[in-house]
């Protein structure tokens, strides 16, 4: 009997060899296990932003080795806008709730909250 051991990623064919029957060949893949999300991290953010001002959500997925790191971004209402990198513009006055999601694992979740003011004049 023989044994085989994985080097690296990739594939390989392996072909085997008797002296009383023919050669078997296979076709093998060597793929990574995948690491999942655990959780997700986000830095601290302003507790407000005024109406036309922008700020960058600065989360994260651990553990750090995990295999799909992509975040969503959603916001509950008209408020604020939120890209797909994160980046939120205070749109109109009132409280908005934004939601960060491991894209492997929709369970995974943080919610932010941040009230848009109205500038006022001076």
């Amino acid at each position: 009997m023989g044994s085989l051991r994985q080097k690296a990623i990739g594939s390989a064919k392996i072909t085997v060899k008797s002296y009383k029957w023919s050669a078997k060949t296979i076709d093998v893949t060597v793929t990574l296990e995948p690491i999942p999300v655990e959780d997700v991290e986000i830095e601290a953010v302003p507790v407000s932003l005024f109406i036309g001002e922008t700020y960058s959500i600065k989360a994260k997925v651990q553990p750090n080795g995990a295999s799909d790191r992509t975040l969503t971004y959603t916001v509950d209402n008209n408020n604020a806008y939120v890209a797909y990198d994160g980046t939120i513009t205070a749109q109109s006055g009132g409280i908005v709730n934004i939601t960060v999601k491991s894209q492997s694992n929709p369970e995974i979740t943080k919610t932010v909250t941040i009230t848009i003011k109205t500038k006022t004049r001076d």
